[in-house]
């Protein structure tokens, strides 16, 4: 059996045992299996052991609280106590003047936050990251605030995110609908889906999502200022036509084009100065192909990771015969 006291106070502890462990016994006194006194020397026994753990050794004040959980056994016709299950719990109690100083600080805080209650959200889209997702920045009355993140498939999105204003929260995964009134969604998300957390995880989650469109921003200058060429390398076994795809003179992907008439359908991959891939793509092969090549290139290219890129490179080009 388990006697448990409940919280009580240590100036009340030994009559809650006494109490409980008789509550607990009575149709076993009632049946005269025990005797009342054998059930009084029992629990006289336990409060003489907590006493000296309360008292003698931690030095607990009548005030403070403790919970006593013990389990025990009725052998011929008597109670036994498990004491190597004993378990105690103790919530000390705090004096008022060590704590009074710091209940009128908050509620001078709420106090503050009630003046501020009045912030107005939006959202703005930043850019996007190297795998394609959609970033926007939260401010908060026009100040920067925060950030969210979006992977879009399909007419939906996954959002999350964090802000660091007024309270700090951070938006855990949520699917939303990529609407038109996409930013007003976004900026309900924040006010009624917010988790609040610690200043420093807001923080480190926004300038982990900032860090990713600044390197985003990076790479597009990069591409801005690099020179795309290609030139024909070969034809496949198969008929299809290869072309090399330089960045300033060196090679950096290449394309097949299977040919149909007047027309062919193009897929390859460029590693550098971004890795993309083009996936399957129709054009027209006229005169003018090694343009439309590389506007196809700055225009439909799909992020990917830099070595499945340079895997699709690799493929392709040793089809050349």
């Amino acid at each position: 059996m388990r006697l448990s006291s409940g919280l009580v106070i240590v100036g009340a502890y030994a009559d809650k045992i006494r109490r409980t462990l008789f509550a607990q016994l009575k149709d076993k006194i009632k049946s005269k299996e025990l005797d009342p006194k054998d059930v009084a020397k029992a629990s006289a026994d336990l409060n003489k052991l907590l006493y000296e753990i309360f008292v003698n050794r931690l030095k607990l004040d009548k005030g403070d609280v403790v919970r006593i959980i013990v389990d025990y056994d009725v052998v011929d016709n008597e109670v036994r106590w498990n004491l190597e299950s004993l378990k105690i719990e103790v919530f000390k109690r705090v004096p008022e003047d060590e704590y009074i100083e710091v209940v009128n600080e908050a509620v001078s805080k709420i106090e503050e936050l009630e003046e501020i209650e009045e912030v107005s959200f939006s959202v703005e889209k930043a850019g996007e990251t190297d795998l394609g997702d959609v970033v926007y920045f939260v401010k908060v009355n026009e100040e920067l605030a925060g950030a969210l993140v979006i992977t879009v498939l399909n007419g939906e999105g996954i959002v999350r995110g964090a802000v660091t204003r007024p309270n700090p929260i951070v938006i855990e995964r949520t699917r939303i609908e990529i609407r038109e009134d996409l930013e007003e969604v976004l900026t309900r998300l924040i006010e009624e889906s917010g988790k609040e957390v610690d200043e420093e995880i807001a923080s480190k989650m926004f300038e982990e999502i900032r860090s990713t469109v600044r390197a985003r921003e990076e790479m597009e200058e990069v591409k801005r200022e690099v020179e795309i060429t290609v030139e024909k390398a070969g034809e496949t076994d198969l008929g299809d036509t290869v072309y090399y795809v330089k960045v300033d003179d060196e090679i950096a992907g290449a394309l097949v084009i299977t040919p149909l008439n007047d027309e062919g359908v193009v897929r390859g991959a460029v590693a550098e100065p971004d890795p993309i891939l083009i996936e399957k793509t129709r054009i027209e092969i006229g005169e003018d192909l090694e343009d439309e090549l590389i506007r196809l290139i700055k225009e439909k290219g799909k992020s990917v990771r830099r070595e499945t890129a340079i895997r699709m490179i690799d493929e392709i080009r040793e089809r050349i015969k």
